[in-house]
Order: C-alpha cells, then sequence, then structure tokens
C-alpha cells in the first residue's frame, strides 16, 4: 500500500544532493520498485503524498512545464489540504518515469494524481487551481489503475488530475 513502504520514523543524517535527499530518493525509488517499477503500457506504480515529497527539492518532478511553477511546497501543501477534506478517501501520485543511472540524483517524476472522493471533476479543479493542472477528469487517466492502490470506498470515485 502507497505510504507503507518508507519508516518515517527513523532519524538519519540527510545525504543531500542538488534534487532532495538522497536517502529519501533511494527509499521512494524502493517502493516504486516493490509495485514492479515503471514499465510502459503498464499500470504506474502510485505513492503517497508522504512517499512523494519528502526530501524532495526537485520542482521538475510534478508540473515542469508549468509557468511560474508554484514550487514544490506549494504542490505538497494544497494536496495534503485536499487528502484532508471530508469528501476525499485518498490523494496519491503516479509515477512516470524513474531514472537509476548512476550519478542521476532526479526525483522519480510524477504527472498524475489520483483522487478518491465523493466529489465532482469540477469540485476537484477548483481545489486544485493554485496548482493549474491541465485536465481533471473521472477516472485513472494516463495512469491506468493501480493494483497498489487502495479501492474507491462506497460513494467514493476516482478522479485524475494531469500536467503536460
Amino acid at each position: 500500500m502507497p505510504g507503507a513502504g518508507i519508516d518515517k520514523g527513523v532519524k538519519e543524517e540527510k545525504e543531500m544532493g542538488p534534487m532532495g535527499d538522497l536517502k529519501r530518493r533511494a527509499e521512494l525509488i524502493r517502493v516504486i520498485q516493490a509495485q514492479g517499477g515503471v514499465v510502459p503500457d503498464r499500470p504506474r506504480p502510485v505513492v503517497s503524498i508522504e512517499d512523494f515529497f519528502t526530501g524532495n527539492a526537485e520542482q521538475a518532478s510534478i508540473g515542469p512545464n508549468l509557468t511560474n511553477h508554484p514550487g514544490i511546497a506549494v504542490f505538497e501543501r494544497v494536496l495534503r489540504q485536499l487528502r484532508e477534506r471530508a469528501e476525499v478517501q485518498e490523494v496519491l501520485l503516479a509515477i512516470a518515469e524513474v531514472v537509476e543511472e548512476e550519478g542521476f540524483t532526479d526525483w522519480p517524476f510524477a504527472d498524475v494524481v489520483i483522487i478518491m472522493a465523493s466529489s465532482s471533476a469540477q469540485e476537484i479543479a477548483h481545489h486544485l487551481r493554485e496548482l493549474r493542472p491541465d485536465k481533471v477528469g473521472e477516472g485513472w487517466g494516463p495512469a491506468s489503475r493501480s493494483p497498489h492502490a487502495p479501492e474507491a470506498q462506497a460513494g467514493m470515485q476516482v478522479f485524475f488530475a494531469w500536467w503536460d
């Protein structure tokens, strides 16, 4: 299950690279690989807000084509606030790319956020307006349904927000 992969209670000295905490990046990649990794034409791995943003300093890891990118901290804040709403069951990030070449420290890339909620696509888009997604719609969008995501509870629908 997303979020279960990284031990948030461990206190270690941070090993920082230009894109963030390298130990957290390695832990995130282990969570992604435990789901089979990113494979073309297969459902994408999904991770929790905590797994994706903790230690992440790379603005290009989500919404990289936004003019005047709001920043990683704003993405995290808005997604956490959305998840805290009573009508929202879960918010997950679908991982589109991971580069594991030696010496490569870029953070895994997500272009889709999955939201399970008893809302409408218009309401979801309203809550995400500060992040300016290119599209908000019903279903899994380009991510495809992940077998590692929880099932939507009764009364909940799946929505996606996508950044080109």
